[in-house]
């Protein structure tokens, strides 16, 4: 089946959300050490987990170091056959034997982003939430961890309005944005940053504009800015960000979700101009 509008939605909003917290907000720390075994989440495969997660892949960030090779059994070894990097867990797969030792240089993001169907209720009251190191004895994370700082990506279906007589339409896509934080000052400079998006524009991207594999490697070098210029050449490649709406979570709730805990809701009202199928 044919990829729709809603799928671009959800790969669009996570790019321009990416780019706006690790550039413009410059939400990113380097890092370089060695990485640990880890529980694989593809069968065949051997993990290494870094200490920290995720990785930054995007070449337009100044300053950031996009990790292209890694050091193994002492080696340096770039991304190929028997290696990959998965930028969205972070970590180095290898689909041969496994070696006895992985090190490597990075930069990692400081708000870890996630797209979701879950529930409101269980991601804020049901998982359980990783944070990222404060401390060098940390030895990685497992796959299936959920690392907070963390944005939860939750679009949803919305709905049309023919606004001309040829048919053209106003499609309006609600995308609700679940921050769990484990500190305040991040989350109110998430949330000012946002705020100040409203009525500004998201790039709509293809699914061949998007830079990861099934392994989440990346398919070749992604340069965000230079993406997001080409497409703003065409108005009919952009949704509108029509309104901001910002919730805070109650105390009781950020207790709840663990010690420390800032949570909130961020919902982004977009509008998009199309001819609909």
């Amino acid at each position: 089946m044919l990829p729709t509008l809603d799928h671009n939605i959800d790969g669009s909003v996570f790019l321009w959300l990416d780019h706006l917290l690790v550039e413009t907000m410059r939400g990113f720390s380097s890092y370089s050490g060695a990485w640990y075994p880890s529980a694989s989440n593809i069968n065949g495969y051997t993990s290494f987990a870094a200490p920290h997660r995720q990785f930054v892949y995007d070449s337009s960030i100044s300053g950031a170091t996009v990790p292209s090779a890694a050091s193994v059994n002492g080696s340096s070894t770039p991304v190929g056959a028997n290696l990959a990097i998965d930028f969205l867990h972070g970590q180095a797969i290898f689909s041969g034997a496994a070696p006895t030792s992985v090190a490597g240089s990075y930069s990692a993001k400081e708000v870890n982003l996630y797209l979701t169907p879950k529930s409101d209720e269980s991601l804020l009251l049901e998982n359980k939430y990783q944070t990222t190191p404060k401390h060098d004895s940390f030895t990685g994370f497992n796959p299936l961890d959920n690392t907070a700082p963390c944005i939860f990506i939750k679009p949803s279906a919305g709905s049309n309005k023919t606004i001309s007589l040829d048919s053209m339409a106003a499609t309006t896509i609600p995308v609700r944005l679940v921050l769990i934080f484990d500190n305040q000052f991040s989350y109110r400079a998430v949330t000012s940053a946002l705020r100040d998006k409203q009525e500004r524009n998201i790039p709509i991207l293809s699914p061949n504009q998007m830079p990861f594999n099934y392994l989440g490697q990346l398919t070749g070098t992604f340069d965000y800015s230079a993406v997001a210029t080409a497409a703003h050449e065409d108005p009919y490649n952009m949704a509108f960000i029509r309104k901001v709406s910002i919730s805070d979570m109650p105390d009781k709730v950020n207790t709840e979700v663990g010690p420390s805990m800032k949570c909130g809701f961020v919902d982004l009202d977009l509008e998009i101009l199309r001819f609909p199928i």
